[in-house]
């Protein structure tokens, strides 16, 4: 029984990994591409000078995007669940804000800074279709590693099969492997 439990613990922790990520919703959440794309300058506010990209002051990696003035880096995408999306993460080098976009009109903003989790700032029940950051008047905002994490694959892949199946193959010849043992007399 103790072998069957170490055999099943690192099949246990691969499984509960996998469920406390999900997939990346936004394109280019970290600059890392050296450009804006497909990241939008908003500028209904009409201050600023826009988003560019930068690499210095970022929280990680080469990029990350600064703003000097109040103007939104916005991103849209198809629309994703409220309820399947399990973190909305990212950082900010000063005070900034955070809007989202959902399906059928209507928007929430949030003020964050430094590093942010606003998953819980999304509306329950809705469709999330666009996520924007905004810079402040004050000075310069740099931010990276924008991130929407979600659950959106109802099916597993094939690849998740085959390792399910290889895994469950091998448990299996590992339970089934008995030790063996000579009940005779001592051989010579």
């Amino acid at each position: 029984m103790t072998r069957m439990r170490i055999a099943l613990a690192p099949f246990c922790l691969l499984l509960l990994s996998g469920l406390a990520y999900g997939d990346e919703i936004l394109v280019n959440g970290g600059f890392e591409s050296g450009s804006i794309a497909p990241w939008t300058d908003d500028t209904r506010f009409g201050t600023g000078t826009g988003w560019s990209i930068t690499s210095t002051g970022c929280t990680s990696g080469s990029f990350c995007a600064t703003d000097n003035g109040n103007v939104g880096l916005k991103q849209t995408f198809a629309g994703v669940s409220t309820s399947s999306i399990t973190q909305v993460s990212g950082s900010v080098s000063d005070f900034a804000s955070i809007d989202f976009f959902y399906a059928g009109g209507g928007d929430d903003e949030f003020g964050v800074s430094g590093v942010f989790d606003a998953t819980s700032d999304l509306r329950a029940s809705a469709t999330l279709v666009g996520f924007e950051i905004f810079g402040n008047t004050g000075g310069p905002a740099t931010v990276d590693n924008l991130s929407i994490l979600a659950n959106t694959s109802s099916v597993p892949e094939p690849t998740s099969i085959l390792l399910l199946i290889t895994v469950m193959a091998a448990i299996g010849l590992i339970v089934a492997r008995k030790p063996s043992f000579h009940s005779g007399p001592p051989m010579q």
